[in-house]
C-alpha cells in the first residue's frame, strides 16, 4: 500500500507543479487559482500543501525531496512489473523527478518541480 500511495504522491506533486507552472506563466490570479482548485474537483492533498509553496517559491525547509521520494521508484516499478500493469503517468513523472535531481535540486522540497517544469520546453 505504501508503494501505491507513493506512486500517487509522485504523480500528484508533478501534476500540481504542471498546473502551477501553467497558471503562473499564463498570468492568472494565483491566489484565486489556488483557492478554486484546492476546493474543487481538481484539488488534491498535495495541491493543497504544495501549490502555495510553489507560488511563494518556498522550497526550504523541505518536507520531501526528489531523492527521498525516488527511493521508492524502483520498488514501485518492480511492483508494476510483477502485476503486469502499465504506469505511463508514473513513468513520465519519474523523468521529471530525475530532471529535478540533474538540475541540482536535491535539498529543496518537491515543490521546486514547478521550476523544473517551467524550464522545460513545450513539446508538440
Amino acid at each position: 500500500m505504501k508503494l501505491v500511495n507513493n506512486l500517487l504522491v509522485a504523480i500528484n506533486i508533478a501534476a500540481t507543479a504542471e498546473a502551477m507552472a501553467l497558471g503562473l506563466k499564463a498570468g492568472v490570479d494565483v491566489d484565486l487559482m489556488i483557492k478554486a482548485v484546492a476546493s474543487g474537483s481538481g484539488g488534491s492533498t498535495q495541491f493543497g500543501i504544495r501549490a502555495p509553496w510553489m507560488a511563494q517559491r518556498r522550497f526550504r525547509p523541505a518536507q520531501g525531496t526528489a531523492p527521498g521520494l525516488m527511493h521508492y521508484f524502483d520498488m514501485i516499478e518492480d511492483l508494476a512489473d510483477s502485476a503486469g500493469v502499465a504506469t505511463p503517468m508514473f513513468d513520465r513523472a519519474t523523468e521529471i523527478y530525475q530532471r529535478c535531481i540533474d538540475m541540482g535540486f536535491v535539498e529543496e522540497d518537491n515543490a521546486v518541480l514547478v521550476d523544473v517544469i517551467a524550464a522545460m520546453p513545450r513539446s508538440s
